[in-house]
């Protein structure tokens, strides 16, 4: 059985994963945008 440390952890992991994703093709607009 999952405690609540255990669950708030997974929920933050995909928190960091969801920004990272978002960071991720915010960097590759800002890149296609400079290269113009």
């Amino acid at each position: 059985m999952m405690d609540h440390l255990d669950e708030a952890r997974h929920v933050i992991q995909d928190e960091i994963n969801a920004l990272q994703a978002m960071s991720d093709r915010l960097g590759e607009s800002f890149g296609r945008a400079a290269e113009l």
